[in-house]
């Protein structure tokens, strides 16, 4: 469960966030989303984490994901659901 740290949930804040929800464990962009808060009727509250304002959260989530994969950090693959859209999957990346 991602805790309260950061005061704000945009660079490194968000970054950090993201790191450990994935490390937990690993999720597609909606569902990081949805537990941030930057999905309307979100489950934050839930999760216990900081809200990101949507729609602009949404784009800075899927933003910090492409920069945690571009260094390293997280990596990505495509899943096909039994109905529905391939969605690509961030885990951590293995070091």
């Amino acid at each position: 469960m991602v805790v309260r740290a950061c005061a704000a949930t945009s660079g490194p804040c968000l970054r950090e966030q993201l790191l450990t929800m994935v490390g937990e464990q690993p999720a597609h962009g909606y569902e990081l989303c949805d537990r941030l808060g930057c999905v309307a009727n979100g489950s934050a509250a839930a999760a216990d984490v900081a809200p990101v304002s949507a729609p602009s959260g949404t784009v800075a989530v899927y933003r910090a994901l492409r920069a945690l994969e571009r260094d390293g950090l997280v990596a990505s693959r495509w899943v096909e659901p039994v109905s529905g859209p391939a969605r690509r999957v961030y885990s951590l990346a293995a070091r």
